[in-house]
């Protein structure tokens, strides 16, 4: 994006955009709600059962998507966000002659559209199920009948049902409103629901995108979370090594070259020994780790026992071979620490957790767990809390994108009490390297710790 446009809307080119505060007003017809996120990128909510805590995270997922038909039938007044950049918008829920439409407004450097923009309405989007599924019949205003086995949904159910809905009617609704729905997206917003053990098998094709947009999902095994997790694990894992082998290959190639072109001759003996001592510190944890073992690519040029005097009597074209091996192989392991990072930190926390286990990764299996007497426990065995914990954790870790806005439901399930107090530190390492902002809703007033001031109470008072 060019620093024009940076400037046009507000942002600063060392300042992502992030949300400030969130508010609803009338949510079921009950409760005014508000929250500002706080500085330290974590923010609770807290209260009692009813006053819509997941409903609040739903529609702040569905509105930064843009996937306004996600909560037609939620009852609210009025949703608004703002930005740290003095943009706004704010999502109307309007009801008149029995239709239901939504309508954005938005504000930006100080000016506000003065149309407000009619998204969708629940007609519009029944008129759109009529036209493309014709197998559906509409029985009454939110309900259809599925002709071919009897099923009876409604408007939401269609929806959800449908595996993203038909392509063509959502790229249809976002070219008529497209401006509105570019708004709404700045920001990327990552959902993890309170259930989340099992998912759809990716393994699984999935049928009738291109023919029809109605896909049955009880034709879609699920799979567990964990087992999807650890695949991808293996992949990303393969993935870094291939991007560490292409990195390493050109610069093995270019090396001649560029120790012929080398001037800089400054690196001191003291400081060159700091350096190869970093490397093989690096390297070493990169192997612990289980991201590169022992193969001859990753064993010490110098064999430690004569670094020392070995350097000490350096000739300055040796010096220069020196820094340039130095500076290769510095760049080569570069490739692989966001990876190792997130890993070093998946480990870390489980395997303080995990009693009388051994969280790894490998190559062949993914994520690994054994027992104490090292024999491989399969991770569908273990405990439901020990599950969730690996399924948040690489969730907030390896699938939510820097500076997103993560919302998680009901992050205790499963937690032992003594897991659930040292969640928010958990947390806040995680936020400090992947800069996410988190806003969870939970039911434990022990996730939250001594980080009293990340709480905001939703109160069942009107």
């Amino acid at each position: 994006m060019c620093l024009c446009l940076l400037q046009r809307k507000g942002l600063s080119m060392s300042q992502p955009l992030r949300i400030e505060s969130l508010h609803v007003k009338r949510l079921f017809g009950l409760y005014d709600h508000s929250l500002k996120l706080t500085d330290k990128r974590m923010t609770v909510i807290h209260g009692t059962n009813g006053v819509g805590k997941t409903v609040f995270l739903k529609l702040t997922h569905a509105f930064l998507r843009a996937r306004f038909w996600e909560v037609f039938n939620t009852p609210f007044d009025s949703f608004e966000i703002y930005y740290s950049n003095q943009s706004a918008f704010k999502i109307s829920s309007i009801l008149s002659d029995d239709k239901r439409v939504i309508q954005l407004s938005y504000t930006e450097n100080g000016e506000m559209w003065s149309h407000p923009k009619t998204v969708l309405s629940i007609e519009q989007f029944n008129k759109l199920v009529r036209e493309s599924t014709p197998y559906l019949a509409q029985i009454e205003s939110n309900l259809w009948e599925d002709q071919r086995n009897g099923d009876i949904l409604s408007s939401e159910e269609v929806f959800m049902k449908t595996d993203l809905f038909n392509y063509r009617v959502a790229e249809r609704v976002e070219r008529e409103n497209k401006e509105a729905f570019d708004f709404c997206r700045r920001i990327n917003v990552h959902y993890i629901e309170a259930q989340r053990l099992f998912c759809f098998s990716k393994s699984t094709r999935r049928r009738g995108i291109t023919r029809s947009p109605y896909v049955d999902e009880s034709f879609r095994p699920t799979s567990s979370t964990v087992l999807e997790y650890s695949d991808e694990l293996k992949s990303g894992l393969e993935s870094a090594l291939a991007s560490f082998g292409r990195r390493s290959q050109e610069l093995d190639q270019s090396f001649p070259s560029r120790l012929l072109q080398e001037e800089d001759n400054t690196l001191s003996v003291d400081k060159l020994k700091c350096e190869l001592d970093e490397i093989e510190k690096e390297r070493d944890r990169l192997k612990t780790l289980g991201i590169l073992d022992d193969s001859e690519s990753t064993q010490r040029v110098i064999p430690s026992e004569v670094v020392p005097q070995k350097l000490d009597s350096l000739r300055e074209k040796h010096g220069l071979f020196m820094i340039v091996y130095v500076k290769d192989t510095k760049e080569k392991l570069a490739v692989l620490r966001e990876f190792s990072d997130k890993i070093d930190i998946l480990l870390s926390i489980l395997n303080r957790k995990f009693s009388r286990k051994k969280v790894s990764i490998s190559r062949q299996n993914g994520l690994v767990v054994r027992d104490e007497n090292n024999r491989i426990i399969p991770i569908t065995a273990l405990s439901s809390g020990e599950q969730h914990e690996i399924v948040l954790l690489y969730d907030l870790l390896f699938k939510a994108k820097p500076n997103s806005l993560v919302l998680i439901d009901e992050p205790e399930l499963s937690l032992h009490l003594e897991w659930q107090k040292s969640f928010m530190d958990d947390m806040l390492r995680i936020i400090e390297l992947s800069k996410l902002d988190i806003l969870m809703a939970t039911h434990s007033p022990y996730i939250v710790g001594d980080h009293t001031e990340t709480l905001v109470e939703f109160s069942a008072m009107a």
